[in-house]
């Protein structure tokens, strides 16, 4: 009987301990996002990220989740105040994290890529005239970014996980920069496969064309289209 009364008891106390882990873990997340936010505040956000980089390295094999955490707290702060350099870094170390440890494709992994591909649209300016070059540099820093998370995916087999990031991609790329980037937006859109996307962007771009120029402009992303198929086939 003892032996029974043993074993139910290892279950709650198992549960408590995994529990007192976990706000723990939120205990000291807590900490240091005040501590960045203490240097953002200050705008120290070279110190911001160097916090980052030096807890990450720390905890990186004690404690994966705690540290990929820490990288996309930073990323996310410093991307939100147009500091698209010191931003990206920290985002690049998340990703080539994940393939130097060959990281599962875990929704916990996937979650922390997308988090971030949305903070870089969430840069001053976003949508806005005046903070055009900040966004253009962070649609640039997050197309690199895309491809080294594809990269990541695609070690896993997890092809339509990549496709999915480039659809997202190509999509904020043309909400937030509009025709002028319709090109690249449609690139991004192809890699991603989804036609439905593709179908919305073009005919945003047929919508503010002249009249006699939609049946041009179908025709060449339609060839376009084609054309990037049969490259990659």
């Amino acid at each position: 009987m003892s032996g029974v009364s043993n074993g139910d008891n290892s279950a709650p106390a198992s549960v408590a301990a995994e529990g007192q882990r976990s706000s723990a873990k939120r205990q000291d997340l807590g900490k240091i996002k005040k501590k960045l936010e203490d240097c953002i505040a200050s705008e120290d956000y070279y110190q911001a990220q160097q916090l980052c980089l030096s807890l990450y390295k720390r905890w990186k094999r004690k404690d994966a989740t705690k540290a990929y955490d820490v990288l996309v707290f930073g990323t996310k702060m410093l991307l939100e105040r147009g500091d698209v350099t010191a931003g990206t870094e920290l985002a690049t170390t998340l990703v080539r994290g994940y393939l130097d440890t060959k990281a599962e494709c875990s929704m916990e992994n996937l979650a922390r890529i997308e988090e971030v591909i949305d903070a870089y649209f969430s840069t001053p300016g976003a949508g806005e005239k005046e903070g055009e070059e900040v966004l253009k540099a962070a649609v640039v820093s997050c197309e690199n970014f895309v491809a080294l998370s594809a990269k990541w995916l695609r070690s896993k087999e997890r092809r339509k996980e990549a496709s999915a990031l480039y659809e997202k991609l190509g999509r904020y790329t043309f909400t937030y920069l509009g025709d002028k980037y319709a090109s690249r937006a449609l690139t991004h859109t192809m890699t991603g496969n989804n036609l439905t996307n593709l179908v919305s962007i073009m005919a945003a771009i047929v919508k503010r064309a002249r009249p006699d120029e939609e049946d041009l402009i179908v025709a060449k992303v339609v060839l376009r289209f084609l054309n990037f198929r049969g490259q990659v086939a």
